[in-house]
């Protein structure tokens, strides 16, 4: 491997224009679990409900006037539960299951036909 290294840099590389750094110095501070979250947003329904990925959760909020109309930040990080925001702060919620349509409660059921009740 390291001879094929070689091969290559020598075919393809390129010596920079500048000799220094370009790397940004590291934060700390920065999180990185929430960095890289998959992040998604969703409109608020007037009772302060949205769905997200077959799922309807509702914001626990005291006032829910303000709140009619907007968008929120859904983080959803690796192995620990969604987070929800919503102008920079994050709120807790309430998860309902997803209602299943007429077609999918009626599936299974069968009618019998009219021969069969003949016989």
């Amino acid at each position: 491997m390291p001879k094929f290294i070689e091969k290559y840099n020598k075919k393809y590389g390129v010596e920079p224009i500048e000799k220094s750094d370009a790397h940004r110095p590291f934060n700390k501070t920065t999180d990185l679990e929430r960095l890289f979250a998959r992040q998604a947003i969703r409109k608020i329904a007037k009772d302060l409900i949205f769905s997200y990925e077959g799922v309807t959760y509702q914001i626990n909020v005291d006032t829910s006037n303000r709140f009619t109309k907007m968008y929120v930040n859904i983080s959803d990080r690796l192995g620990k539960p969604i987070l929800i925001e919503c102008n920079g702060k994050a709120y807790t919620y309430t998860q309902y299951p997803m209602e299943r349509s007429n077609e999918s409660k009626t599936q299974g059921f069968r009618l019998q036909g009219v021969g069969s009740l003949l016989a």
